[in-house]
């Protein structure tokens, strides 16, 4: 309770099972998975992700601001907070941005640190993708001038917003321009690596 907050900076770069505590509003929940909920929470630019939360004790909805306290986890690219044992819903009012990548190489790493779970947007040209109408599947496109992998998985979103985006990806050829907004989240993880 006394713990002071977390920077971003912390978040990304504190070692394994160092303690964070963040606040700020939910901007996405992942579908409840065995009574567990995973979720993305932002403040300004600045964006978390909480795994595993358990839903049954700290249930969460977008829009609501909170104060999350747990550890540190990094895992396949992908910081997390994990293990939660402080929450708290607050009444602050606490806004976020959609933070634009325009400009920037979306396959340094480096340069994509800062957007760590942020809600990020930007326009692209799609390239190519492995299309898969049931399960996870990866495109290709190009932003900025660098080709880079768009990660569509149905466990972080609904099936009616997972099948809208396949038959947008379904219905494009290579070259059409897309905008696009999502989660910076699992940078390296698999091949492609970026």
């Amino acid at each position: 309770t006394n713990m002071a907050f977390s920077t971003h900076n912390d978040y990304v770069n504190n070692e394994d099972d160092s303690k964070l505590k963040i606040k700020g509003v939910v901007t996405h929940v992942c579908p409840v998975d065995e009574d567990t909920v995973s979720y993305f929470i932002q403040s300004g630019r600045d964006g978390y992700y909480v795994y595993a939360q358990n839903a049954l004790l700290y249930p969460v909805e977008i829009g609501k601001v909170y104060e999350v306290g747990g550890y540190k986890k990094y895992y396949k690219g992908l910081n997390e907070i994990v293990n939660v044992e402080y929450f708290i819903e607050s009444d602050e009012d606490i806004t976020f941005d959609y933070v634009s990548i325009d400009g920037t190489n979306p396959t340094d790493v480096t340069a994509m640190k800062e957007y760590q779970a942020a809600y990020i947007k930007t326009t692209g040209t799609y390239v190519s993708g492995d299309l898969k109408d049931s399960s996870a599947f990866n495109v290709t496109v190009k932003i900025n001038g660098y080709d880079t992998t768009l990660r569509i998985d149905p466990n972080y979103c609904e099936s009616d917003e997972f099948t809208k985006i396949y038959n947008l990806f379904a219905s494009s050829i290579p070259g059409t321009k897309i905008e696009l907004c999502g989660f910076m989240t699992a940078f390296g993880w698999g091949t492609p690596a970026t």
